[in-house]
């Protein structure tokens, strides 16, 4: 599986409670982010920081989602900040919800959050 937005890492947390998962990434744009989640918000990573099945990638999530193959992806979680924060906007697209489709492999989910707040 797959998650664009690491954020407090509870998303990360919450996937690692079930033993079925096999491999939880996390593409995260930025480095910043990363270092801060494990530093303030370990709890609730929920003691799965150190997880095995876990991996965080610094990269931007629609750029990596691109290098994957095709149909290879059980689930994909995108949690990105706000569009109006830079690098953000891509993942708002039709063509980022193409590319999410396109690498989900037959049953695949999807789970795309998008704000209504401010709106």
């Amino acid at each position: 599986m797959l998650t664009v937005g690491l954020g407090t890492g509870a998303t990360q947390g919450f996937v690692l409670q079930w033993p079925e998962v096999r491999e939880a990434a996390v593409a995260e744009l930025s480095p910043v982010v990363a270092r801060f989640s494990l530093q303030y918000f370990r709890d609730l990573w929920l003691g799965h920081e150190g997880d095995a099945r876990s991996r965080v990638i610094i990269a931007d999530g629609r750029a990596h989602l691109q290098g994957l193959t095709r149909g290879s992806l059980d689930l994909v979680i995108a949690e990105p900040s706000n569009p109006w924060v830079m690098g953000e906007g891509s993942l708002f697209s039709e063509d980022f919800y193409r590319l999410v489709a396109a690498r989900l492999a037959p049953g695949g989910l999807a789970s795309l959050w998008f704000h209504s707040y401010g709106m």
